[in-house]
């Protein structure tokens, strides 16, 4: 049986070149696998996510290799497209949170090749090392606006984020010799810039359990597993695959 594997990437990132050495070309060697690209685009998350969503098939794995936006496109590309994908993520970004929380890790060289990263996704899967996780919902006035895998952020955090997607930002970033201490030192100015504005007046944040459930799947280390281990293993500690769900999920209202 022929799988299909959905690297989805940022050609503008300054790890680019990394991601293609140490996950692109390993992913083109696989055997029994049809590999695609889907590069992200200049224009924001919900037109990649739309655009992603067409390219995704019932049986389908989409690994988001870059930082956590380039992994926000892909979890809502996958809910939005209503088909059985499973999901992971590997960090190629500045903060990596979600491929932390999934748990997984860049590869290693040795004797001249990669090993473990998208391989060893890869691997998991076939091996039916699938947990299950749990997104959040962002609702703005009641309607749905994004998908999260792990937090969602208001304010001046979420607005400090434009800093290093900036052109003088990047553009050094892409050079390779300024990482994440020029990353810091850049939201840290930004801070004390506008550490006195007003970023949210007026909104209201509510949390609340989500009655609908849509299945999605995604590979990583995660505490919320479906096992047949007894009830006495609450921590149940999965390498690498999980399948989202959004049943359990919360709804994050503004």
């Amino acid at each position: 049986m022929i799988h299909k594997l959905i690297i989805v990437c940022n050609p503008r990132s300054s790890h680019y070149v990394d991601v293609q050495r140490e996950v692109l070309a390993p992913a083109r060697r696989l055997k029994g696998w049809l590999v695609g690209k889907y590069e992200l685009k200049p224009t924001d998350v919900d037109d990649n996510a739309k655009e992603l969503a067409r390219l995704l098939d019932d049986g389908d794995l989409a690994v988001a290799v870059g930082g956590d936006g380039t992994a926000a496109v892909a979890v809502n590309g996958i809910m939005q497209s209503g088909k059985d994908v499973t999901f992971s993520a590997l960090g190629y970004g500045n903060f990596n949170d979600v491929a932390r929380m999934l748990r997984t890790k860049r590869p290693v060289e040795y004797g001249g090749e990669y090993v473990g990263g998208i391989t060893e996704i890869v691997q998991r899967f076939e091996n039916e090392q699938i947990a299950e996780v749990y997104p959040l919902e962002a609702k703005v006035d009641g309607k749905l606006w994004r998908y999260a895998p792990c937090y969602i952020t208001l304010g001046m955090f979420a607005e400090s984020a434009a800093v290093l997607n900036s052109d003088g930002v990047r553009k050094k970033l892409r050079t390779g010799k300024k990482r994440l201490f020029f990353s810091l030192w850049q939201l840290a100015k930004w801070y004390f810039a506008n550490r006195k504005r007003e970023f949210l007046p007026g909104a209201e944040v509510k949390s609340e359990e989500s009655k609908a459930v849509k299945k999605s799947k995604a590979i990583v280390k995660s505490k919320k597993v479906k096992s047949k281990l007894p009830k006495e293993e609450p921590e149940i500690i999965i390498d690498g695959v999980a399948k989202m769900r959004e049943e359990k999920s919360e709804d994050v209202e503004v």
